[in-house]
């Protein structure tokens, strides 16, 4: 009885001890991630959901993503992955049935694989046209008759494509101030779609410069042939610009942001025009905010170390889910910042 005593009191030492061994819990130890961000272009229709349709660990969601939108760069388990983008349900909602809103959101829009490594930074940019027919225009509060916004669940084989890019991004430790490094993206639609912007000369300026071809870096930038995507020379090298001061100015008659105006302009050509400019858009008002010793600086127009790409946007197709808002008749500039500048607190 002493002896099977003693071996029991052996046997509750070493679990109690194996219990306070493991009383932090068991770390989690990640696989190798990549960084991958998405760029909705797709002109003829108005939100998708883009999901890794292989394994659920390191697979993050951009779900949501409307035409002209972009999503934050995202941790992503790294090795050859399965996407797939769908048709979102969310501007339908409100009018269409559960039933309906299922059908939506099962509808594919395109299906495809990448191979991603570990620690690369990539954009998948997701262009061209759905090829989707539209019905049932009471789903989003049409009258009948008129031109349906969603999809019917038939895509054309030519449809829209996803494409991966590697955004090799500048490393700004100590920049000359006060600069930021920018680039351009044309994302303007294959030829012959009616969206189709071809290449183009791309002017970048101070919003209070009126002639937007006659400032040079780092006050502005000049991108010649800036060819339609995915032809080379759709995405720019980086150029340096000076960073635009708080002002007050306002170049008449040209589109501002409402109260921010401290920004730049961009005017759009055809490669080798020489007339007045006819693509002229203000950048997204991103202007950034400044680093304390408590808080980094995010990147922007005003904020020295910022390194940004501009994307150009085409029109959306005319009566498709993309045109449901004016603001997409017309191309547009949009930035998205691929680095923040230098770090200032801890």
């Amino acid at each position: 009885m002493k002896l099977f005593r003693y071996g029991a009191l052996l046997a509750a030492g070493a679990a109690l001890s194996a219990c306070e061994g493991s009383s932090g819990g068991t770390p989690t130890v990640l696989p190798p991630q990549a960084y991958v961000r998405y760029v909705n272009a797709v002109s003829d229709l108005n939100t998708i959901d883009l999901r890794f349709i292989d394994f659920v660990e390191g697979s993050p969601n951009f779900t949501g993503v409307q035409f002209r939108q972009f999503t934050p760069y995202q941790g992503v388990t790294a090795g050859t992955r399965a996407l797939r983008a769908f048709v979102s349900p969310i501007p339908y909602v409100a009018g269409a049935t559960p039933t309906r809103q299922t059908t939506i959101a099962q509808t594919i829009v395109d299906d495809t694989m990448f191979t991603l490594q570990a620690g690369v930074y990539y954009t998948i940019y997701h262009l061209g046209q759905s090829g989707l027919t539209f019905s049932n225009p009471g789903d989003v509060g049409g009258s009948a008759g008129a031109a349906g916004n969603v999809p019917n669940g038939a895509v054309v084989a030519a449809g829209s494509t996803m494409y991966l890019t590697v955004d090799t991004i500048p490393a700004v430790l100590n920049p000359p101030l006060p600069t930021i490094l920018a680039r351009i993206v044309n994302l303007g639609q294959p030829t012959g779609a009616a969206q189709a912007l071809g290449a183009l000369d791309v002017f970048v300026s101070r919003e209070t410069d009126a002639v937007l071809t006659s400032v040079a870096a780092p006050n502005g930038a000049t991108f010649t042939n800036v060819t339609a995507f995915p032809a080379a020379g759709s995405i720019t090298a980086y150029a340096t610009l000076s960073v635009r001061p708080t002002s007050a100015a306002v170049v008449a008659g040209a589109p501002n942001c409402a109260t921010q105006t401290s920004t730049y302009r961009f005017s759009a050509d055809p490669t080798g025009a020489v007339a007045a400019p006819s693509l002229v858009q203000l950048q997204s008002c991103v202007i950034g905010t400044f680093g304390t010793t408590t808080v980094n600086g995010v990147g922007g127009a005003q904020v020295s170390g910022s390194v940004l790409t501009h994307v150009i946007f085409p029109a959306g197709v005319t009566g498709s889910a993309a045109a449901i808002s004016a603001a997409f008749a017309n191309p547009l500039f949009v930035t998205m910042v691929d680095k923040n500048p230098p770090r200032t607190a801890p």
